[in-house]
């Protein structure tokens, strides 16, 4: 229920810092998955599972910083909007 009531207090600057960071993060991956893809078929010329393999750890490679710089965004909103509520109350 507290949880609830933070979010619901959250700004119109917020909202669009998170949803410009998500865009963003979506666009970067898209476009190293896309690069990764380039070099494993076009440069690397690999075939079979190995290249499977390689997409794969691709994948893996470019989600994680994504998911960290996104997660790092949402806790700042978060701790700000815990900062209000507790100046508040």
């Amino acid at each position: 229920m507290k949880s609830m009531k933070k979010w619901r207090k959250i700004s119109i600057k917020q909202v669009c810092l998170i949803i410009i960071t998500f865009i963003a993060m979506v666009a970067i991956a898209f476009v190293l998955i896309r690069l990764a893809n380039f070099l494993i078929s076009d440069i690397l010329e690999l075939h079979g599972w190995l290249k499977i393999f390689s997409q794969f750890i691709a994948i893996i490679l470019v989600i994680y910083p994504a998911k960290i710089t996104f997660g790092s965004v949402l806790y700042h909103v978060n701790e700000d909007l815990s900062r209000k509520l507790a100046e508040e109350t």
